[in-house]
């Protein structure tokens, strides 16, 4: 029920955005999709307020599959960017415009671990396909809203991926 309640909040805010009452602001949201995300420390055994707890991360999945795209982007632009790579963990198919909308995220000015919050939403993006984090980049690089900190942030992830390849070359067995 609270999880229909926030699908319908997210569809509220953007068609009736004209200042009427009653109706939550992205930002107001943010704090519903947190607790949507949030379980007793990502242990889904205990459940959240949105599931019970037998129903845990496969129940998650579940209702993030019945989204449709409109939805699953208001939920991406509506969430915090330490959300966002749990979101994309649980969408079913995500594609490209979900990679651009979490590549456009801005990082709070008050975020110490920057690096480490850029990695987490990179390598979510990069962890269901690297094809899709690379036409994500070329989409978000074409467009008037490049970020300040992404393109040393991308550089800096490369390096990371390709220190991975090779640690992993050199010691197959590591994983």
């Amino acid at each position: 029920m609270q999880f229909v309640w926030l699908v319908s909040a997210l569809k509220k805010s953007v068609n009736d955005a004209g200042g009427r009452q009653g109706i939550l602001t992205k930002e107001e949201i943010r704090p519903y999709i947190r607790l949507l995300l949030q379980a007793d420390g990502n242990d889904f055994s205990k459940g959240s307020i949105f599931l019970p707890p037998e129903r845990g991360k496969e129940g998650l999945a579940e209702l993030f599959a019945q989204l449709d795209d409109q939805v699953m982007e208001l939920m991406m632009e509506a969430a915090d960017i330490y959300d966002v790579p749990k979101i994309i963990g649980l969408a079913p198919d995500p594609h490209v415009g979900y990679a651009v909308i979490a590549l456009k995220k801005i990082l709070p000015p008050y975020e110490k671990n920057a690096h480490l919050v850029l990695d987490r939403v990179f390598h979510s993006i990069h962890a269901y396909s690297p094809e899709l984090l690379s036409a994500a980049v070329e989409k978000l690089r074409e467009s008037d809203e490049v970020p300040d900190h992404f393109e040393p942030s991308y550089e800096r992830f490369q390096e990371i991926i390709k220190d991975e390849q090779i640690l992993s070359s050199l010691y197959p067995k590591a994983r």
